[in-house]
């Protein structure tokens, strides 16, 4: 078994020498490691942190208070909801009413308990007016139930949580 041989300087010299190809794999891993020591990653753009800027924050209250409606105008819209209802062939049952008020944003929800009976094009038809309508409307839940499950032209039951958003006066 032969040891091990020993590559000496004047070895590689030679090999170079005269196949001076095999220089240029050392040289472009020296020149690229060169390059990514002198150039580092660029540092990580800033997050800006949106909850504080100013701006935007004003700009969204501005917008919330603008799809508001006022206290006085609550019984009217709620009236118009019903009227909506009837408009689309829909009976409305027991409505119950509610209003829970938010002292530090100065609004107020009003909630309306809305059960409706009719066929599910008409209750369809009657969502999509009532949001188009009315801006400060959104339904909080729908839960649709068919009255006769083996008919599938039968009425339909939905009962509706209806949340009115509620500007206090400006102090």
């Amino acid at each position: 078994m032969k040891g091990l041989e020993v590559v000496t300087l004047l070895d590689l010299r030679l090999l170079f020498s005269r196949q001076p190809i095999l220089l240029l794999v050392p040289g472009l891993l020296a020149v690229a490691a060169f390059w990514l020591l002198a150039h580092p990653s660029q540092p990580p753009a800033a997050v800006m942190d949106t909850a504080s800027d100013a701006a935007r924050i004003v700009a969204a209250q501005g917008n919330f208070r603008a799809v508001m409606i006022g206290p006085a105008a609550l019984a009217a819209s709620q009236q118009e909801l019903l009227e909506a209802a009837s408009r689309h062939h829909l009976t409305v049952g027991q409505v119950d009413y509610v209003q829970e008020s938010h002292a530090a944003g100065r609004f107020s929800q009003a909630g309306m308990n809305l059960p409706l009976t009719g066929r599910y094009v008409d209750i369809r038809a009657f969502l999509a007016s009532a949001l188009a309508n009315q801006p400060a409307l959104s339904f909080r839940h729908l839960a649709i139930q068919r009255n006769k499950p083996t008919d599938p032209n039968s009425h339909l039951t939905a009962t509706l949580t209806v949340q009115f958003l509620v500007g206090e006066p400006s102090r």
